[in-house]
């Protein structure tokens, strides 16, 4: 069984009840759900032109293959976002490492 969940990739809220969710609440939903066999694909759209017939092509080339992807982003600007958030994350690290690392049972 195979879940596709549309998140926005630009989205930086979040959204209650049966609204868009983040792509952080479906990488936790995929994780708890695997076990049962259930599949999660979070698709990413950014700014395209197409109508639905091209990314519902894509969704349904994607689900369902054996070691699937967890994302599926459609559109450049969704699949520079998503390269580029690593590298935030990365230096949100740097900025704080020393207010954080002295936290640990060894310190």
């Amino acid at each position: 069984m195979t879940r596709a969940s549309l998140v926005p990739s630009t989205s930086l809220r979040r959204w209650t009840g049966d609204g868009p969710c983040s792509a952080a609440d479906r990488e936790a939903l995929a994780q708890e759900v695997n076990p049962l066999g259930i599949q999660v694909l979070i698709v990413e759209p950014g700014a395209f032109r197409t109508g639905f017939a091209k990314p519902a092509a894509a969704v349904l080339a994607t689900v369902g293959r054996p070691g699937a992807p967890l994302r599926l982003a459609r559109g450049p600007d969704a699949i520079q976002g998503i390269r580029n958030k690593p590298a935030r994350v990365a230096a949100d690290l740097d900025a704080t490492a020393e207010l954080g690392s002295n936290t640990g049972f060894g310190s």
